[in-house]
């Protein structure tokens, strides 16, 4: 929840996130959400032997663009900003049906950063500098980019992991500019 971001110095995710948190409806405060399976051998394995897969979501719950804000047209499909999230939490899904046949030497990790980007007052705003789990800071140049603020605060927690990961996938819908270059029927992958 927001205090324990606070704690944890989560300053980008909370940032985008800063319009809701004043709301008294705590299920609209941003989160970061983490989930695990732990295969049944994993933890018995030598660690070279284990492969641990941390799945990072970019989860904004609906999208106005912030004080940068969209036009209409752009914000009507924007309660899907958060398919990045969605995946993780499928994902958890298929593996609960699957586990038996899954990597027993496997431990999958997900996380996802969940906001709502509104406008308002309490809005973070262009010229902003904002630091994030791991330290670094940020200056904000358009509220619009909020994916890369959330994911930053998720993707530094995920590399922080008591239990260090093999492999980080992180996944997100990031900027119409990959819509612009590849058309709706294919995904750009980095």
């Amino acid at each position: 929840d927001h205090e324990k971001l606070t704690k944890m110095g989560a300053g980008c995710l909370l940032a985008v996130g800063a319009e809701s948190i004043k709301n008294q409806r705590k299920e609209y405060n941003p989160r970061l959400v983490a989930l695990e399976y732990t295969g049944a051998n994993y933890l018995k394995a030598k660690p070279r032997q284990r492969e641990h897969v941390v799945l990072v979501g970019k989860g904004i719950t609906y999208d106005t663009g912030g004080l940068c804000l969209k036009p209409t047209k752009y914000m009507l499909d924007m309660k899907s900003d958060m398919a990045g999230s969605a995946v993780v939490l499928s994902t958890f899904k298929a593996i609960s049906n699957i586990a038996s046949r899954l990597n027993p030497n496997i431990k999958v990790t997900g996380i996802m950063a969940l906001a709502e980007n509104a406008f308002g007052a309490s809005s973070y705003k262009p010229g902003d500098v904002l630091k994030a789990i791991n330290g670094k800071t940020v200056q904000v140049v358009d509220t619009d980019a909020e994916g890369r603020l959330a994911l930053a605060d998720a993707l530094s927690y995920a590399s922080d992991l008591k239990d260090p990961p093999t492999k980080i996938i992180d996944l997100a819908t990031l900027t119409g500019s990959i819509v612009s270059t590849l058309g709706a029927v294919a995904a750009g992958a980095m």
